[in-house]
């Protein structure tokens, strides 16, 4: 990028995953949807890092009869912006029956660095895999 201003995001999330993947020996496919022009700076650095989290936890963690695959979404709403995370691996745990007490490093790193975007997300694993979303002005 030309400025350090503002980064565009749906560039920076691809290379990021290339480079991550990269590293990894298992089939994993990536799709990357992301419809918005650029992010300022301080809201790209913890998305990233949100990001970077969520997808080294489904390399390392979702289990899957096949490929493994992920997707990463944009959605302007009314008055917000989402972002989803999607994978297809059964992960190691029910994350809907988590134990506030016994909560995983990454999970109270992603939901720190949502808190400083003022953000709100949610998260469900199941049979079918892991979903997370987080919705917040972007801007």
């Amino acid at each position: 990028s030309e400025s350090i201003d503002s980064i565009n995001f749906e560039e920076y999330i691809h290379e990021f995953a290339s480079e991550l993947l990269n590293t990894s020996p298992n089939d994993i496919s990536i799709s990357v949807t992301i419809n918005r022009p650029s992010l300022s700076i301080e809201k790209t650095v913890p998305l990233g890092l949100i990001f970077n989290e969520l997808l080294t936890n489904s390399i390392k963690h979702a289990k899957v009869d096949q490929k493994l695959k992920i997707s990463i979404k944009y959605k302007k709403t009314n008055t917000n912006e989402k972002f989803t995370y999607i994978d297809n691996g059964k992960g190691v745990f029910n994350m809907n029956a988590l134990d506030k007490n016994k909560v995983s490093l990454g999970l109270t790193l992603i939901e720190t660095l949502s808190s400083q975007l003022e953000s709100k997300i949610e998260y469900k694993s199941d049979e079918q895999g892991f979903k997370f979303t987080i919705e917040g002005n972007f801007d």
